[in-house]
């Protein structure tokens, strides 16, 4: 694309504008806009549209202009939020439309419910999370009805019990009212597909479970494994004559 003139004023094409005035970032894919911002506290992107001489100049949003330049016409009503959860981004890709903010508004943001919402989701669409390589980089997607609308996630899953967290029953599968339930946090870990789990007398747990039901501390079971013992040793509730 090149600039053009129009009554002697240089006209940059939108799309042109958009890329001069944004940087991929190679790790999420995000357009982080690095054009004049809203303020400090909210960092999205903001530029100058349209002509003085016909009326039509104003300021925009970047993000919602790149949307419009790149994915059409936004219905009244809607708004264009993030699914990187990144406000400086502008990559149309990472934009979406959502019923508008005062529309949304549910004044449950400091909840159990939507900060277990909220963890999700971004586990699940944000590159930059910290757990998203085991979450939405290998596939774990949250479903339609709950990604863009936390009420329809509360009202599947109910008021979360107080120590309680988000749990998907199978750890192949994403966040969906069939998946998923709410569990003592204690609990959460045994369910990782990294934790050991030993299979003895016909149950199987993890250590930390096998701790609780027998009364042995982990440390014991787990110093004991290392010791070769067998498992009758391991899970023995009195001291071994030798060793721990």
């Amino acid at each position: 694309m090149s600039e053009t003139k129009i009554r002697g004023q240089v006209v940059i094409p939108p799309e042109e504008r958009i890329s001069r005035l944004s940087a991929i970032d190679p790790i999420t894919g995000c357009w982080n806009w690095t054009g004049t911002t809203k303020s400090r506290t909210s960092p999205y992107g903001s530029l100058i549209v349209g002509s003085r001489s016909d009326g039509t100049r104003r300021t925009v949003s970047a993000h919602r202009y790149s949307f419009e330049v790149f994915r059409g016409a936004i219905a009244d009503g809607l708004s264009v939020s993030h699914n990187c959860d990144n406000r400086r981004c502008v990559n149309p890709e990472h934009l979406f439309l959502s019923v508008s903010n005062k529309q949304r508004t549910h004044g449950r943001s400091t909840s159990r419910e939507y900060r277990a919402w909220l963890s999700a989701r971004r586990r699940c669409l944000n590159p930059a999370d910290s757990a998203y390589a085991d979450y939405g980089g290998r596939g774990i997607a949250m479903c339609k009805e709950w990604v863009d609308d936390f009420e329809a996630f509360e009202r599947d899953m109910g008021k979360c019990p107080t120590g309680y967290t988000i749990e998907r029953l199978d750890v192949n599968q994403g966040y969906a009212p069939s998946n998923c339930c709410w569990i003592p946090k204690h609990r959460q870990a045994s369910n990782k597909r990294n934790t050991v789990k030993i299979e003895w007398q016909g149950e199987t747990l993890t250590i930390a479970d096998w701790s609780r039901k027998l009364g042995i501390s982990q440390s014991v079971i787990a110093n004991r494994r290392k010791a070769g013992r067998p498992l009758h040793e391991v899970f023995q509730t009195t001291s071994l004559r030798h060793g721990p």
